[in-house]
């Protein structure tokens, strides 16, 4: 999965994923949390499902491992 991270001149921020991962794509967070990709949502956070108790989160592309997470981080300058 690669993704850059976009902001306007506000200073507000997304995320444009290029390649998520498939639906049903098994990852870990950064803190060793298990959890199911399900899709891309608002500002382009990554919506999962947390498999210890079911409940959907949204998380920051660079909060997950497992899907060879590549970040693409543009400067403020080159804004």
């Amino acid at each position: 999965m690669e993704y850059t991270t976009e902001y306007n001149h506000k200073g507000h921020f997304r995320f444009d994923v290029l390649n998520p991962p498939k639906a049903g794509t098994e990852m870990k967070t950064t803190n060793g949390e298990a959890v199911v990709f399900d899709e891309i949502g608002p500002a382009g956070m990554l919506i999962c499902t947390r498999k210890s108790d079911g409940s959907q989160q949204m998380y920051f592309p660079h909060s997950l491992m497992g899907a060879n997470v590549v970040a693409e981080r543009p400067s403020r300058e080159e804004q």
